[in-house]
């Protein structure tokens, strides 16, 4: 009885196996009488449409429109915008605005490398140590921001105490950007005899690189800062303090308060590039001859 059973299922599945065959077979054969001989079927012609919109969607998200993505494009839209012209006039429409470009280009410099305000700044707390800062283009008078940075500012003084600044120079200056100093002698050597063990970083403590403030310089280790410093001539945002690691920033420990011409007068003196340390060597000597406590 058993037996009996499972030949009837068996011969049941398969009838049932050869009739789906002869089914595909003729879907088949229909699909292969349609336009052109093609033997693509109703099913793979279905697939095909639905992997080209697929093409298609992903088109728009990257070029932000259907077709060929707008950077591949034979021409730009300004240039589609001169079509109709001939060669010389849209030349002449293309050198014009060119132009304007550059100019544009020139303003946005000119403000970016504008100077900070020259007047003197009120300290931001009577009991912050103040110290003169005098060099051979002028004096530049700092106030320390101890109750915020303190480790910085305590390492500062004991670099002042010791006598280190003395004889250094500014040897990085970029006038878009800031002037360094304090780690150079005149002849380009380093100043290594005074130096003291690296310090914790502080960017964390909630002070902003902004123009006219000073700042520790490190290597790209975070707690790396010795005795070099630079002097913010712009608003430098990138460099304050965005989370861990890389993002960590550099620590602002003070800012100038008179003497921000003397400033502005250095980092606008022509660098030459001389390698390592001296890619932005100011073409003339800039000394430090001393750092002195004010109060």
């Amino acid at each position: 009885m058993k037996k009996t059973i499972y030949y009837s299922v068996l011969v049941a599945l398969i009838t049932f196996m050869v009739s789906c065959s002869g089914g595909e077979n003729k879907a088949a054969d229909k699909g292969s009488e349609n336009a052109s001989g093609q033997t693509m079927n109703k099913n793979s012609d279905a697939k095909g449409k639905k992997h080209h919109s697929k093409l298609n969607k992903n088109m728009m998200r990257i070029s932000g429109k259907r077709g060929m993505g707008r950077r591949h494009h034979p021409m730009n839209g300004i240039e589609r915008g001169f079509a109709n012209l001939d060669g010389d006039a849209r030349k002449a429409k293309m050198d014009e605005l060119r132009k304007k470009r550059m100019e544009k280009r020139a303003e946005l410099l000119k403000v970016k490398t504008a100077n900070c305000p020259t007047g003197v700044v009120k300290a931001s707390n009577p009991g912050n140590p103040v110290v003169v800062m005098e060099t051979n283009m002028g004096k530049i008078e700092l106030e320390l921001f101890k109750d915020k940075s303190p480790i910085s500012v305590e390492n500062f003084l004991k670099y002042i105490k010791n006598g280190h600044y003395s004889g250094t120079i500014f040897h990085r200056i970029k006038s878009d950007f800031m002037i360094q100093g304090g780690g150079f002698t005149k002849d380009k050597k380093e100043k290594t005899k005074d130096l003291l063990p690296p310090i914790k970083n502080e960017a964390d403590n909630g002070l902003v690189n902004k123009c006219g403030t000073i700042s520790m310089a490190r290597t790209n280790v975070v707690d790396s800062a010795t005795a070099q410093f630079f002097i913010n001539v712009v608003d430098n945002n990138r460099l304050n303090h965005r989370g861990p690691g890389r993002r960590f920033g550099y620590a602002v420990f003070g800012q100038v308060l008179n003497g921000m011409d003397v400033v502005n007068k250095i980092k606008n003196i022509p660098t030459v590039n001389e390698g390592g340390p001296f890619v932005w060597m100011p073409s003339k000597t800039v000394e430090i001859l001393k750092v002195t406590l004010k109060k």
